[in-house]
């Protein structure tokens, strides 16, 4: 008897085939594969013991609950026990299992109920995520460690958001915010107008624009402005952030707010000393100016009734002297340095009063001033320096150039390399006579100088007579 069983044979042939694709991927797999029957392991891939580390035969001989952590063993129980009890149980879930190093390892098991040789089982596929956990733990940490750190830092953390249709949000920011725009981070998460609100309208436009500058340019976004929350104080605020450009068009600061009221509060308390200091210093230079005018004025009254020559021509020179010290207070008062003086600027001036005072024709004497830029000096010495140029000055007007000579007046201000000032007064005149010593002088005028170099300046003084008079004098500043 003969039966055509071509169809029986393809069918054979189909399933063997199915069979050796379906064993190639199931000896193949990337995870573990398994079933697992009354807490035994019954079927597994060569994958199962690559990821536990025992053999086949090994982890078929004892329970799988022996190679769960004992810290995880009593969760894994009661999830499958409810789920053969036919309960809905979220999956997939992880635990921990001992390998056979004795190191545990992190897997995540997504569990099928199943029938296996006509008895409940389940179907098991098992992945290692060891280093999937180890990263989430250093997340887990390292957000610990932020929050800690952000609530120590009195300030405002944030991410500030342009959107590419232009609208803004702030997608990240720590509780501080509550303190300093009366919101919280959720508030602000998806739209701007909590904090936008609570700006005073006079800087409102001011942190637009910097803002829309800092987009427009990718800088560094530095702004301060005042806030209002309902019921509370004005106090300013110190944004700083810096800015990335996203894929997407829009564009992310990532920044710190500051509460600076209490800084702005000591800024303005010191300002507002410091214009109390000012004008009262303006003030003291004024006053004083003024006695000097007054004193010199009863000098120069003295002098014009002695009828004395002798006493005249001192009486004059007292009232130069004075004059010099009055024009370094008009000097300090017409500044917006009170600490200290120009002493080129000083020079031009005195020189001028002193032409005019000695009535010199300004073609006889050809007048030289040099120095190196600003040359300043503080209070301190600037009335010695200003009385000194003075007489040093004066001298050379009066005695250096007699009857109709002409002759040339060099004066040198300038600061040296080791911080020290050099002041040059030199003419090309007669010269000062031999028997003069600067340092233990005659007459009143160098004696005035020689003690005001040494004793206040803590300078030094030198004088030569080639071809003139020079005199050189050198103090620190």
């Amino acid at each position: 008897m003969h039966q055509d069983i071509t169809n029986r044979k393809q069918v054979e042939e189909a399933l063997k085939e199915m069979e050796v694709q379906y064993r190639n991927l199931f000896e193949n797999a990337n995870e573990a594969i398994f079933v697992a029957q009354d807490g035994w392991l019954v079927f597994l891939n060569p994958m199962s013991t690559m990821m536990i580390g025992y053999s086949g035969e090994e982890l078929m001989a004892k329970s799988f609950t022996e190679f769960i952590h004992p810290d995880d063993r009593e969760m894994v129980i009661n999830r499958h026990s409810r789920r053969m009890k036919g309960e809905e149980i979220p999956f997939p879930y992880s635990f921990r299992i001992i390998h056979k190093d004795g190191n545990s390892k992190w897997v995540e098991v997504n569990p099928v109920l199943i029938n296996w040789i006509g008895r409940p089982a389940t179907l098991n596929f098992m992945s290692d995520i060891t280093d999937r956990k180890r990263a989430e733990e250093a997340l887990r940490k390292r957000d610990i460690l932020f929050k800690k750190l952000s609530s120590w830092v009195p300030g405002m953390i944030y991410q500030f958001m342009k959107r590419p249709d232009g609208t803004y949000c702030t997608p990240f920011t720590t509780e501080a915010i509550k303190n300093i725009f009366g919101c919280s981070p959720q508030d602000v998460r998806e739209d701007f107008s909590p904090i936008a609100r609570v700006i005073l309208p006079e800087d409102f436009d001011k942190v637009i624009n910097s803002i829309e500058d800092s987009a427009k340019h990718l800088t560094t976004w530095t702004c301060e402005y005042r806030v209002q929350i309902p019921g509370q104080s004005i106090r300013w605020i110190l944004g700083n952030s810096t800015p990335e450009k996203l894929a997407d068009g829009g564009i992310i600061w990532h920044g710190f707010n500051t509460d600076i009221t209490e800084r702005k509060k000591a800024e303005e308390q010191l300002h507002a000393s410091l214009r109390e200091k000012e004008i009262l210093l303006s003030e003291v230079h004024h006053r004083v100016k003024n006695n000097m005018q007054v004193i010199s004025g009863l000098l120069d009254l003295q002098a014009r009734s002695s009828g004395n020559p002798e006493l005249t021509g001192m009486l004059n020179e007292s009232q130069s002297r004075i004059h010099a010290m009055s024009l370094v207070h008009e000097k300090l008062y017409g500044s917006k340095n009170f600490a200290r003086i120009d002493l080129a600027g000083y020079v031009r001036t005195i020189l001028q009063d002193l032409f005019q005072s000695y009535k010199i024709n300004p073609g006889k004497i050809d007048l030289i001033i040099q120095t190196d830029g600003d040359v300043y000096v503080d209070i301190n010495k600037a009335i010695p320096s200003g009385l000194i140029l003075n007489e040093l000055i004066s001298n050379a007007l009066k005695h250096a150039f007699p009857g109709d000579r002409y002759g040339e007046l060099q004066i040198i201000i300038r600061e040296t390399k080791n911080a020290e000032i050099e002041i040059v007064v030199r003419d090309n005149g007669l010269g000062l006579p031999d028997d003069i010593n600067i340092h233990q002088p005659r007459s009143v005028g160098l004696h005035l100088v020689n003690g005001l170099v040494k004793n206040q300046l803590d300078g030094q003084i030198e004088i030569r007579r080639d071809s003139g008079t020079e005199i050189r004098i050198k103090f620190p500043l």
